[in-house]
Parts: C-alpha cells; sequence; structure tokens
C-alpha cells in the first residue's frame, strides 16, 4: 500500500472523514477501511452497510441474509454503526433513520470523534466517482457540526497496488437561504469535489 500527502493524515479528532467507494471486481471494500485504519493513529467510528446486496434472485437473497448476519456481529463487536446499504430501499427507511441517529449520538457525545464514511456507499464500475443518494449531504452536514474538520481521502489502484491520497481539511460552509434540498445538493458537491482530485 502506498499513503500519499502523508502530512494531512489527521492525529486525533474531531474529523470526519470521507473517502470515495473505490471498485472492481475482484476487490473488496473492506480493504479501504483496513488500509485507512492503519494510518490513523486513533480509533475510528465506522459508517458501514449493513449487508451487501446480489443481483441473483434466490441465492442473492440468501447471501445478503447471511452478509446481514456477519456484518451486524462485527459492528457489534466494534461498536460501528451498521446502516442499510445503497440505494436506499422504500422499506429501509425506519433502520436508516434509526443508524443516522446511533452516529449522531455518538458525534454529539464522544469527547473528540473520529467518524468515517464513504458518501456515495455504493459500487461504481471501474473505479469511478459517483454522487451521493439523496440525504447523504444533509447527514454530512449534521455531523460536521461535531466534526468540524473534514478529511478527504481518495482511494485508487496504482500499479496492482492500493493507494491513499489524503487531502488538506477544510470545513463545511453551507450558504444561508438555501432549501433543505439545496443545502443536501450543494453538501454532497462540496464533499465529492474535494475527494475527486485525490484519484489517481
Amino acid at each position: 500500500m502506498k499513503v500519499y500527502a502523508q502530512s494531512n493524515i489527521p492525529q486525533h479528532g474531531p474529523f470526519l472523514i470521507t473517502f470515495n467507494h473505490y471498485y472492481r471486481p475482484g476487490f473488496q471494500a473492506w480493504w479501504i477501511g483496513l488500509a485507512i485504519a492503519t494510518t490513523i493513529p486513533e480509533e475510528i467510528h465506522w459508517i458501514m452497510a449493513e449487508a451487501w446486496r446480489y443481483p441473483q434472485p434466490f441465492i442473492g437473497g440468501y447471501l445478503t441474509a447471511l452478509s446481514r448476519w456477519a456484518f451486524h456481529r462485527v459492528a457489534n463487536v466494534y461498536q460501528f454503526t451498521a446502516m442499510p446499504p445503497m440505494p436506499p430501499r422504500p422499506d429501509e427507511v425506519e433502520a436508516r433513520a434509526k443508524a443516522v441517529r446511533q452516529v449522531i449520538e455518538y458525534a454529539r457525545e464522544a469527547p473528540s470523534p473520529m467518524i468515517a464514511l464513504a458518501p456515495v456507499g455504493y459500487d461504481f464500475p471501474e473505479g469511478e466517482i459517483g454522487m451521493p443518494p439523496p440525504g447523504a449531504g444533509r447527514f454530512i452536514e449534521q455531523l460536521s457540526r461535531y466534526c468540524k474538520v473534514i478529511i478527504p481521502v481518495g482511494v485508487f489502484e496504482e500499479n496492482s497496488g492500493l493507494c491513499l491520497r489524503f487531502g488538506e481539511g477544510y470545513r463545511l460552509l453551507v450558504p444561508p437561504g438555501l432549501s433543505a434540498l439545496e443545502r443536501d445538493q450543494y453538501t454532497s458537491r462540496v464533499v465529492m469535489d474535494a475527494i475527486a482530485p485525490l484519484i489517481g
């Protein structure tokens, strides 16, 4: 693994770490979490998917249930927050709201929170970067009240090796007078625009 811009690596909170959901066939997303965790000396509270979804109608349902069981065990052991996977489904609104409340409560009560999440939360082919789903920007804006500085991280591969590039921390400043939808979209653009130049 290669780490670029190590001077931007946060040493202690409160920080919100945001990174792209890097994907390619054969690369598992948990490697991203392990890679980031090995570079930061402080304990990180991860927001993770509670399950993987599979396109196959029958075996896919079984595999999703199996991954949900395993991921919830991981979240319970390490005190992470498991959130329904992206893209959102109507029947998961209550579970997603509960997970959001859990993270906000942790951010509010922790003396120096260090929280990490992939705003997009689902796969794009061959490492492409996409925009977060509706609501992600609003969630990040809430977290930024407690994690005052956001650290962007670009995740990519170079010469068959995993690479991280840490960007400079910044504070989220949302212009006044925006509607709830506009605030959500504005925050998502700011966050992803900070990550995009760090990839490759």
